[in-house]
Formats: C-alpha cells, sequence, structure tokens
C-alpha cells in the first residue's frame, strides 16, 4: 500500500471522527437547533398534531411536566398569567410525561391536569409524549426549553425561570445567563463541582479567589450544579462541607442538635433515623434584624451559600460546630440563640366518628397519590401529615387525631391548594387547624439589640 493511499486513508478516518463530534446530540443544548419531534396529541390548540418546527413562527416555550412534581402544577396558575402578558410574542406549551412510575397506581397524568385546568381555568396548550420525553433524557421536572424563531434553543430551565423579565430578554434575542436544568447527560461540561473533592481546590466549584471567609464561605454559584446539603455527623466529622444553602440551613447546622432528619416520618419501617422533626421550628425566629438575609432565591443565587470546613483535629462534634458559629457571626455579625418557645404549627385533627370510621378495614397495605387526590389502605396517620408537609414544607405539623391503628382513606383536592385540601379533609372527618407548640427556636439579632 502506498504512503500516499496510508495518507487518504487516515485523513478519511479522522474526517468521519469529526464530523461524529459534531453532530448535535439527540436532546435539546442550547445554542444548536431544536432536535425535531412530532406531538401526536395536542389540546387547547387550533390542531391536534404538530411538529416542533411547526412552531417556528414565532419563539417557543415548552415546559415539560409529570404527575408527581408539586413545582410543575404550582407553576400553571403562574404560566396563565405569563401567557395573556405575551400571547402575541411566544407561543407556550405544556408536555406532560404520561408514562408509569409507581407500580399500579390508577392515577392519570391527563384527570390530574384536566382537574386543574378546571380549577384554574387554564387555557395553556397541552400535550402528552412520554416518547419524546425519554429521548430527550429528561431525569427532573420541570424542565423547560426556550427555543427561538429560528428553531434554535436559547434555554433550558426550571420553571422559576419563567418570569417577565427574562421573557422579554428572550424575545429581544439577547443572551440569556440563566441556571440550566440538565438531562441525564447534559451538565459536566458547564458544572464544575464535584463533591468528592474539596470545595475551591484546583478549580473545584469556582476560582480560589471567590471565598468570604478559608475555611470556606462563599457565595452560592449555579454552575456548582445540584445542591449538596451538609450536615455535622460523626460520619464526617473531619470534613464539613455542601453548596447552594440558604442561611437558615448554615445555622441549623451550626446551633442545632446535629440529627441527620428534620422532615417528618412517614410511619415506614425503615424511619429508624434519628429525627428531631416537631422538637426544632422549621424557620428562623427574627427580633430585630434584618429578615431579608434569610430569603433565598434559587434562581439568582442572593442569599445562598456554599461553605467547606476541614478540622484534621476535630475531636467532637461541638469543636466542628464551634469553628462554623465563629465563622457565621464574622461575617453576618448575628447574636444568635436557642430558645424553648411556643410557636406556631398545624394541627391535624379527627371527630369521634372519624376515628372509628376511618380505622382500616384489613386490606392489602397501598399508597396511591397524585397532584389532586390520593388513596391510602392499611397505612398510618403519619401518611396524611406527610402529605400536609410535602406541600407545606415550612410548617410543622402535628398528629392531634387520637387515632392510633392503620386507616383507610381517599381525598380528592387540588394538593396545592390548602382551603381545598382542608376541605376534603373535613369531608373524612379531618381537619388542620392552627395551633401552638413549644419547640426549640434559633432566634437571630443584631448584636446591640442585646
Amino acid at each position: 500500500m502506498s504512503k500516499k493511499m496510508v495518507n487518504s486513508i487516515l485523513f478519511l478516518v479522522v474526517s468521519i471522527y469529526a464530523v461524529a463530534a459534531q453532530k448535535p446530540h439527540d436532546y435539546p443544548e442550547i445554542g444548536n437547533p431544536c432536535p425535531e419531534f412530532i406531538l401526536h396529541e395536542i389540546h387547547q390548540y387550533k390542531v391536534t398534531k404538530a411538529s416542533v418546527s411547526a412552531f417556528r413562527k414565532k419563539p417557543l416555550i415548552i415546559d415539560f411536566f409529570e404527575q408527581y412534581c408539586i413545582s410543575c402544577f404550582k407553576s400553571f396558575p403562574k404560566l396563565k398569567i405569563i401567557q395573556e402578558e405575551f400571547k402575541d410574542s411566544v407561543q407556550f406549551l405544556l408536555c406532560g410525561y404520561d408514562g408509569k412510575y409507581v407500580g399500579n397506581s390508577t392515577r392519570n397524568i391527563r384527570q390530574d391536569y384536566q382537574n386543574y385546568q378546571k380549577r384554574f381555568n387554564l387555557n395553556i396548550p397541552v400535550a402528552y409524549d412520554s416518547a419524546t420525553v425519554q429521548r430527550f433524557k429528561i431525569m427532573s421536572f420541570p424542565y423547560v426549553v426556550w427555543i427561538d424563531g429560528e428553531g434554535i434553543v436559547r434555554a433550558i430551565t426550571r420553571s422559576d425561570e419563567l418570569t417577565p423579565e427574562n421573557i422579554r430578554t428572550f424575545i429581544k434575542g439577547h443572551p440569556l445567563d440563566l441556571p440550566m436544568a440538565e438531562n441525564a447527560q447534559q451538565g459536566n461540561n458547564d458544572h464544575f463541582y464535584n463533591p468528592d473533592q474539596l470545595l475551591l481546590s484546583n478549580g473545584n466549584g469556582g476560582n480560589d479567589s471567590d471565598f468570604l471567609v478559608r475555611s470556606v464561605l462563599m457565595d452560592w454559584k449555579y454552575q456548582q450544579r445540584d445542591f449538596h446539603y451538609l450536615n455535622v455527623n460523626a460520619r464526617n466529622l473531619k470534613n464539613l462541607q455542601g453548596v447552594g444553602l440558604p442561611l437558615f440551613y448554615l445555622y441549623k447546622q451550626a446551633f442545632g442538635d446535629t440529627v441527620t432528619y428534620d422532615l417528618p416520618p412517614e410511619g415506614n419501617a425503615s424511619d429508624n433515623e434519628p429525627n428531631h422533626y416537631g422538637q426544632w421550628y422549621l424557620k428562623p425566629v427574627i427580633d430585630k434584624c434584618d429578615s431579608s438575609l434569610f430569603q433565598p432565591n434559587y434562581t439568582t443565587g442572593k442569599n445562598m451559600y456554599s461553605y467547606s470546613l476541614v478540622m484534621k483535629n476535630a475531636r467532637w462534634l461541638n469543636d466542628m460546630q464551634k469553628k462554623m458559629q465563629n465563622d457565621l457571626g464574622d461575617y453576618f455579625g448575628l447574636r444568635v440563640r436557642v430558645e424553648n418557645r411556643s410557636l406556631p404549627c398545624l394541627k391535624l385533627i379527627a371527630t369521634d366518628s372519624a376515628r372509628q370510621r376511618l380505622l382500616t378495614k384489613g386490606d392489602k397495605a397501598n399508597t396511591d397519590y397524585s397532584q389532586s387526590s390520593f388513596t391510602f389502605t392499611n397505612q398510618p396517620v403519619a401518611k396524611i401529615i406527610w402529605q400536609i408537609w410535602v406541600y407545606n414544607p415550612l410548617e410543622v405539623v402535628i398528629d392531634e387525631t387520637g387515632i392510633t391503628g392503620n386507616i383507610d382513606i381517599q381525598i380528592n383536592a387540588i394538593l396545592t391548594d390548602f382551603d381545598d385540601f382542608r376541605n376534603a379533609l373535613k369531608k373524612q372527618g379531618l381537619d388542620i387547624i392552627r395551633g401552638e407548640r413549644v419547640m426549640k427556636a434559633i432566634v437571630f439579632s443584631n448584636p446591640d439589640n442585646g
């Protein structure tokens, strides 16, 4: 074989690999054309079937959602208002994943959405397409794809970024520097945080000059990828770090009791970890200081922090906590104390008849739930406490029903609507009332306030 022929073959092989490397992936990528796909079931739109390219007369925003995504369903009323404002400039489209997650669930995403559609008078075009969701390798919802009039993907975000300001920027064709929602394969190049390495070591999570105080306290950057929470415990005694943390979460670790869990147990056999839910208040108690410090913005990163602490000589948990307390005190300058206080909570109560009527018939234990209903068979009341808390995560919810055994119950309600949820519980002889409970609280004040 001649040298010229060898060179020709090598050139061909290199060219093939170069073309393959440049080929766009089969999922949305910022700066590339959106892969073509066809929606076969569109409701509240002028046609029932259309390809994505058919929408190119104006910018298109596709909001992918799924049945068990609470934030997805909570965002629909807001999206309706935004659609009204920009209906002449942007085409909005909801796309629901109608695949099944729960083995024998009888719930249907179409019925859930129709319940919300009726409740909030939604008029947003909606399609159902599990094949495209799987093809795009979407791993979490909401997953919003912003496509300009030329079919180019300009952003991939969560629904929090669907604000009038961002949409005006999008319409004008200006760059959108927004936190990116990822599918199963995206993000490795855009993000640079590895939780197995020290924060800011060798460029992990940012430049080594980004810290506020080393221990490292720094403003959170969305390029640090997913939120990684920190916890002071014996298994991680010498190395404490986490990213994307609201300020109050840092103070809970510095001044709390270091118990792993502060969310309500569901009553499962696996609920055997130490848990202080109901013993500690879930919100800061503000006593004459700036409460805005404790209002995190997950979109802009305001009041969100990342923290890393290494203490090779630490012998006790309180060594770590004292150092963390000093770091927070040096930078934020707040006076902090832990007190027992009588504080607001939600209480689940039951009528005398409900205590008897809801007791289980003894059928096989089962849970079946969606955004607009749930059915519990032979389950503890803790399951209802969990459902209330999921939709009100900053509330302490206390079981005062007096029901000691398992129950059977079916609830049909818009679960993101507290009043609708409560009214449905009332029909079963249950109610959610406001009350108070003595809990430990982390109290904040300015140093000059005593």
